[in-house]
């Protein structure tokens, strides 16, 4: 996502990510049968508004360069996102088909994230390591690989923060259809960061992000309607 962000721009990648709803709800629909059935009119709605909203304002500035590799990433991210949201659903389904009892099952799934997050942050303090040992000659490496207070605070909240947020996914994907959630929880993070950058940042909702904003709760309204 980050090397996205760079060649591809804001915009293109925060699209391709959110778009990534679309692998989910088709492989929990063709995979989980009538119990995950989409409402396709909806998903069409949902999508237009995340277009609008997302190239509505003046953010889509995307580098002129990285020729084929400019959309090869962002499909990347599309691919990897969508079908890592679908392996949560997955594995959930997995979990609750096996085990009995909502504390037996809300047990594995803390298990579950925890084990996520551990091998995170295994890999990335090895990856830390590694390229700290490789500059070890160079100043300039040093102080780009060494951890700082910020670094080990931010990150911290980072994690904390996406651990719960990991959760409570999975505890929802077993109360609430994935054709259902996946919509909603992608548009909804959209329209949060749209409002916090307004309320926060003072930035500006242009007609094209107001029309999508308006889009996107009548797509959230269609799927529970």
């Amino acid at each position: 996502m980050s090397r996205s962000t760079v060649v591809a721009g804001v915009a293109i990648t925060s699209f391709s990510s959110r778009l990534s709803l679309i692998i989910p709800v088709l492989l929990s629909a063709l995979l989980f049968g009538v119990a995950e059935r989409p409402d396709w009119m909806a998903m069409a709605v949902i999508i237009g508004a995340l277009a609008l909203i997302i190239w509505g304002g003046g953010s889509h500035e995307a580098a002129e360069r990285g020729g084929g590799v400019r959309w090869l990433l962002p499909l990347s991210v599309f691919l990897w996102m969508g079908l890592s949201h679908f392996m949560l659903k997955y594995i959930q389904s997995d979990i609750k088909a096996r085990f009995v009892g909502e504390e037996i099952v809300e047990g594995h799934l803390a298990a579950l994230t925890s084990a996520i997050f551990l091998s995170a942050m295994t890999v990335g303090v090895v990856i830390c390591v590694v390229r700290y040992v490789k500059k070890k000659n160079s100043e300039q490496g040093k102080r780009n690989a060494v951890f700082g207070v910020k670094e080990l605070l931010g990150g911290a909240v980072l994690g904390v923060s996406n651990f719960f947020s990991t959760y409570l996914v999975l505890y929802a994907l077993g109360t609430i259809p994935a054709v259902v959630f996946f919509p909603v929880y992608n548009v909804g993070v959209v329209l949060l960061a749209t409002v916090v950058g307004v309320v926060g940042f003072g930035e500006r909702v242009c007609v094209r992000q107001a029309v999508g904003m308006i889009l996107a709760a009548m797509g959230i309204v269609l799927f529970f309607v």
